[in-house]
């Protein structure tokens, strides 16, 4: 492939989601207008209230409405998901030629996304639900790729089933995913921590400071190397740092609970299981 110009925008987000993120970025975060905010996006609401009813929480009692959400859940947590749920979509926002190539994205990005919130719980690093959120946006940057550059994309993507494109994309495009997906967190108005998470989740982890960004890449790994939402073709290279980092937990046991949480997801977010 030649290097082709390249001049990009980024997608616009859901008003309701960055009304959200300006809501809990305020000193004087109101709860009764988080709930407002949620409850008129039907789409984002009814995806929140069916993940708080979710094995992902394991609430045992039926969570209603969305203040009852924020009362059993948190404030933050419901307001994390819902911006997750906007998320999804920007993801099925396009009818194009790389409709099946997002779709694929976003359910790749859904299981970092939980297998970043299993990790963090069991290793103790990270608030779960900020990894959660980390993991819908890791990618986020592959959706302006889509976008502007379509099937030449869709095949760079293709031929690299590990999904380490960022030197081809560089060298292609003269911009890399984490790079447009850090400009996409930065104009949507993401905290720092989740735009660092997103801008360096193919690094090494011993080399990141933020442990929300240790456990994206962390997650990025786990997920692919174990198959869960990713159809892979060719092996996953051992990351040894990786592995030491979580050989302290019960691989098959975390496994099954990452595959069972994930289904959970899938079906709620893509209307599907696994």
């Amino acid at each position: 492939m030649s290097t082709i110009d390249f001049d990009f925008q980024i997608p616009p987000f859901s008003a309701t989601a960055s009304q959200i993120l300006a809501e809990i970025n305020s000193p004087d975060v109101q709860v009764s207008q988080l709930i407002k905010l949620i409850e008129c996006e039907p789409t984002i609401g009814s995806q929140v209230l069916r993940m708080a009813n979710s094995p992902v929480y394991g609430c045992r009692r039926e969570i209603s409405t969305i203040g009852h959400a924020i009362v059993i859940l948190g404030f933050r947590t419901v307001a994390q998901q819902a911006i997750a749920a906007a998320t999804g979509v920007v993801f099925n926002s396009a009818n194009d030629e790389c409709g099946d190539a997002r779709r694929q994205t976003y359910r790749e990005s859904l299981s970092v996304a939980t297998t970043g919130r299993v990790l963090s719980h069991h290793l103790r690093i990270a608030n779960p639900d900020e990894a959660f959120l980390s993991g819908v946006m890791h990618d986020i940057g592959k959706l302006v790729l889509f976008q502007h550059a379509g099937s030449t994309y869709t095949e760079m993507l293709s031929e690299h089933p590990d999904g380490r494109t960022s030197d081809r994309e560089i060298a292609h495009f003269g911009v890399s995913h984490p790079g447009l997906g850090k400009a996409c967190g930065l104009k949507w108005g993401l905290p720092y921590t989740i735009n660092k998470a997103i801008e360096t989740h193919h690094d090494s982890v011993c080399e990141l400071d933020s442990p929300l960004s240790q456990v994206v890449v962390m997650a990025n790994y786990v997920a692919r190397r174990w198959q869960i939402g990713f159809g892979l073709e060719a092996e996953i290279p051992v990351h040894a740092d990786i592995e030491e980092r979580i050989g302290d937990v019960d691989a098959a046991s975390i496994r099954d609970e990452i595959a069972d949480q994930f289904a959970a997801v899938e079906e709620i977010c893509l209307g599907q299981a696994s």
